[in-house]
């Protein structure tokens, strides 16, 4: 319901007459709801959060609205992308979209359904029987990007979902109803904020390989399910669903040993695949990683890993687990011993919500080593971690101290001017890059007559991404 605002005001004259009433002015204020989105993050395990413009698994290429009525049987307005809207605003993983409308003045209630990253063709009318029906376009054939869509190179370019240099040109679906707690019926007056969890359509595989000398040549998928339905909450049933042939994986094994092979190297994003049932499935039937390696004497050898989980009693794989979507599935080749024996490996499968907001895909920091200064006693190095270092200095003057920067960030191609917030005292401060991602930083500092200790900052930043750098002068009294 719109608001109001009245405005009256008495006036008198110099004689204190007072003078006529002014007309009342009405100023209509359009009521709508800000929609938050959510999306959830790249590898669930804390190693370091600066790899966020790195991962394209969150991005939102397209996002549609489905608005249904109070009771979330049929959509009452025509669905819309609201990526390209001028009320989209996308930072980082956080999304957020206000929606207004001409409400009438009484107070309506609606559902709202967003799909990322795909048209499922709904429209004003349909129901939601039809969206329990509605099933992936995409279906999985013969490799695991067959499910995922294609990016959109003009969203892409400008930044402003992930980095351009790291984008594999895929976006992975999502969904979600918007929700008020713990309700899908959403108020439409009161500029209210709304929370909406979208969530990935697919599931994920990564393999970890702790086996020293275990060499793999080649990755494949079996017994992967062709389609998926788009809502979660769906019981539509799916016949013939299940291939019979190889998936090839989403990440390649590199001919130089670079990806996968390596003990302790992790394959991330070896696989995608949708949900489905293995539970009740025949053996034969359930859903399995096959890997062909070299190991000891062995060539070639063959390694059957089925999504099955451990029979308590019995400590064997044996107990059918399900695809889940959302899920990221870790299969780790090797325990603390480390052994094959004759065509057997030891193995782990871990199952996690694919959520969390840290990122194991680390991007190189900045190093900062100390080369050289002139002072006529030492200057020490207290602290030094991957964001900044703390440098004591003596209270005299002193000539020029020498930095070495170096970062491995793909892609990195300089640093920015450095800056620093003792301007009167930390003096002569340059950078001069060289052509292997590599700087040096040179300053001088002025002699301490404040009678106490101070402290300075030098700031470093690539400009790449946001990785900061700072250096902490703490200069003698």
């Amino acid at each position: 319901m719109a608001a109001a605002l009245s405005l009256a005001l008495g006036l008198f004259s110099c004689k204190g007459e007072p003078k006529k009433k002014p007309t009342e002015k009405v100023v209509e204020e359009q009521e709508g709801i800000t929609f938050q989105f959510t999306m959830p993050g790249g590898d669930p395990h804390l190693v370091d959060v600066r790899a966020l413009h790195d991962n394209p698994e969150w991005a939102i290429d397209q996002l549609w609205m489905y608005v249904f009525d109070e009771n979330g049987e049929t959509i009452v307005d025509e669905p819309k992308n609201i990526r390209n809207d001028q009320e989209f605003k996308f930072t980082g993983t956080v999304a957020r979209y206000t929606y207004k409308e001409d409400w009438d003045k009484t107070n309506k209630q609606r559902q709202f359904f967003f799909v990322a990253n795909m048209n499922i063709g709904l429209h004003r009318g349909d129901t939601k029987a039809t969206l329990m029906e509605k099933v992936h376009e995409k279906e999985m054939t013969a490799s695991s990007s067959d499910i995922l869509y294609a990016s959109d190179p003009t969203l892409s370019a400008g930044g402003q979902t992930i980095n351009v240099e790291n984008d594999n040109g895929k976006r992975i679906p999502m969904t979600a109803y918007a929700t008020q707690g713990t309700s899908r019926v959403i108020a439409i007056t009161g500029n209210a904020t709304v929370e909406v969890n979208l969530k990935r359509t697919v599931a994920r595989i990564d393999i970890v390989n702790r086996i020293p000398g275990f060499v793999i040549n080649k990755l494949e998928l079996f017994n992967a399910f062709k389609k998926a339905n788009v809502a979660e909450e769906s019981t539509h049933e799916l016949t013939d669903n299940r291939l019979t042939t190889a998936v090839t994986p989403f990440t390649a094994l590199s001919e130089d040993n670079k990806v996968g092979k390596r003990e302790g190297t992790a394959i991330k994003k070896a696989f995608y695949l949708y949900e489905g049932k293995n539970v009740g499935a025949n053996d034969d039937q359930i859903t399995y990683v096959k890997i062909t390696a070299d190991y000891g004497g062995y060539r070639n050898r063959v390694f059957i890993i089925p999504f099955k989980a451990k029979e308590p009693s019995t400590g064997l794989f044996s107990v059918p687990k399900d695809v889940k979507r959302n899920f990221l599935y870790t299969i780790s080749l090797g325990t603390k011993i480390d052994q094959v024996v004759g065509a057997k490996v030891e193995f782990t499968i871990t199952e996690e919500p694919w959520n969390a907001d840290d990122f194991e895909e680390v991007v190189g920091p900045i190093t900062v080593t100390k080369v050289h200064d002139s002072y006529s006693y030492s200057a020490d190095i207290t602290e030094y971690s991957s964001t900044g270092l703390t440098l004591n200095v003596g209270s005299k003057k002193g000539r020029q101290f020498t930095f070495k920067l170096k970062t491995d960030l793909t892609g990195h191609t300089a640093y920015e001017t450095p800056t620093t917030d003792a301007r009167r005292w930390i003096w002569d401060l340059t950078l001069t890059p060289n052509a292997n991602n590599e700087a040096e930083l040179k300053f001088r500092v002025g002699e301490n007559e404040t009678g106490k200790e101070r402290v300075g900052h030098i700031t470093l930043k690539s400009n790449a991404c946001d990785e900061v750098f700072t250096i902490t002068v703490k200069q003698q009294k």
